[in-house]
């Protein structure tokens, strides 16, 4: 069921999220009503469903940029609902917030692995809602960026493969005498025309000497040319050349450097052609190697700006909205790659979890918004309080974790006290804050999931005794 005063809220109609179309599947009818009145007083379109079964009937024929689902429902539960909509192929992306009154980590982890972005907690704050709906709206947004980036990366990636095969194509049958050379001038590319003016094959010229090739009288002025080629490029130099057949042709000279990323010489392009013909064969030349370096400069600007706009959507993923600090998700990932690095390299790895201590009563008395200072307050000061190598992430709710790389007990235990002390001397509105802590460190036999088993049960043991305090895994808690 929803909370409290559901419908009734000054909040929402001063923060609202842009317009969505969003799926309810809730079998609870209250449930229902109350949740899409809020959602409509919030400018969103909302279609409802009693339960999965006939979610999943309309989400057939209808697209939504939202779905909010309670978890479990007859016939069809909301995770099942997940997995047949993430199956789909070719659908766009729709966010599915889970409704649930399941707190545990299996569950949490099931749910992840189905393809569910956020959960909402029974009975359901109306903040919280508006929370995770900006969220929703702002990954929406930039998967509609990213793929508007990827059509138009599709499109230059195609004209830059039609003008690289008219250039080749155009390279090999051109009638003026092409070739291409590296820096060190090697002969790297040798086209018909340049068969018939040097009487020579392409096989019989590949990584030969330029030298060798075209002036072997005349070694100096290969020199001097490939090295004015390739510092500003040589226009219209001519010199007479004496064939393999004895004849002596009158040919002119253009080379031009080709430039790689950043502008950087990679080699060297030159034609060898008659003067009559010249001119306009060479403009027909430049035209084209300025169309395959602007295409090329357009596919380097368009990958840049997919990376910039991938990297906003990985650190959105991995960030929690309302702290700043790395959420569950990414804890996770965090934790099991130092696990794996702990076993392998023989390392020590502590843990800490931590709980804000009768957060729900300061809620109560001061209002969620004064709670959610609180928290970040806690996260900054948590952050402010560790070192650069360890990782604080918001757990859930008013829970915390720290993970501790090659860490001892003993260590852990005194960054832990640190924290504890820092909470607690901060200078803190309407009322003292403290966080009562669980301190586990991995022992040889233990997996992820016994590690933070080990630190939740330390934190259940320091709220036992008291709160306010730090706990390790193995002690055994007062009597409450």
């Amino acid at each position: 069921m929803l909370g409290r005063n559901a419908v009734n809220s000054s909040i929402f109609t001063n923060r609202k999220v842009p317009g969505m179309r969003i799926l309810i599947a809730e079998d609870d009818k209250v449930s229902m009503l109350v949740l899409s009145r809020i959602l409509e007083q919030l400018g969103h379109e909302v279609v409802c469903a009693a339960d999965g079964a006939e979610a999943w009937q309309i989400l057939s024929a209808e697209t939504f940029d939202a779905i909010v689902s309670d978890w479990m429902m007859p016939e069809m539960d909301g995770l099942e609902l997940c997995r047949r909509l993430r199956a789909e192929q070719g659908r766009a992306y729709t966010y599915f917030i889970l409704l649930t009154a399941k707190a545990q980590q299996e569950a949490r982890a099931e749910a992840l692995a189905a393809g569910v972005d956020d959960f909402l907690v029974k009975p359901l704050q109306k903040e919280e809602l508006m929370a995770r709906l900006t969220v929703a709206r702002r990954i929406l947004d930039i998967q509609d960026a990213l793929r508007t980036w990827s059509t138009k990366l599709e499109m230059t990636a195609g004209y830059l493969e039609t003008a690289n095969r008219r250039f080749s194509d155009l390279f090999i049958g051109l009638p003026v005498a092409c070739l291409t050379f590296d820096l060190e001038g090697k002969i790297m590319e040798w086209n018909r025309a340049a068969e018939t003016l040097f009487m020579i094959q392409p096989e019989d010229v590949w990584q030969a000497s330029l030298t060798d090739v075209v002036a072997p009288e005349n070694p100096d002025w290969v020199e001097s040319f490939r090295a004015r080629a390739l510092e500003r490029g040589v226009d219209e130099e001519e010199v007479i050349f004496e064939r393999r057949d004895g004849a002596k042709r009158y040919v002119v000279y253009s080379a031009f450097p080709l430039r790689g990323q950043n502008a950087a010489p990679v080699g060297i392009v030159c034609t060898a052609n008659d003067i009559t013909e010249r001119r306009e064969l060479e403009k027909r030349l430049e035209v084209q190697l300025k169309i395959a370096q602007e295409l090329n400069a357009e596919l380097d600007e368009e990958r840049s700006k997919l990376a910039t706009a991938n990297h906003r959507l990985e650190e959105l993923a991995a960030t929690d909205a309302l702290t700043g600090l790395r959420n569950r998700r990414a804890y996770e990932d965090v934790l099991h790659a130092q696990y794996s690095f702990a076993i392998r390299q023989e390392q020590d790895l502590s843990l800490i979890l931590l709980d804000v201590d009768h957060f729900k009563s300061y809620n109560d008395n001061f209002g969620h918004p004064a709670g959610d200072v609180v928290l970040r307050d806690v996260a900054q000061t948590l952050v402010s309080n560790v070192r650069a190598e360890d990782l604080v992430a918001r757990y859930g709710g008013e829970e915390f974790v720290v993970v501790l790389p090659i860490t001892d007990r003993t260590s852990a235990l005194v960054i832990a006290e640190k924290l504890r002390a820092a909470i607690e001397q901060r200078a803190w509105p309407h009322r003292p804050i403290t966080i009562s802590l669980g301190v586990a460190t991995l022992t040889s036999d233990q997996s992820t999931a016994d590690l933070v088993d080990a630190a939740d049960n330390a934190l259940y043991a320091a709220k036992q005794a008291g709160r306010n305090r730090v706990w390790y895994f193995d002690e055994q808690p007062m009597a409450a």
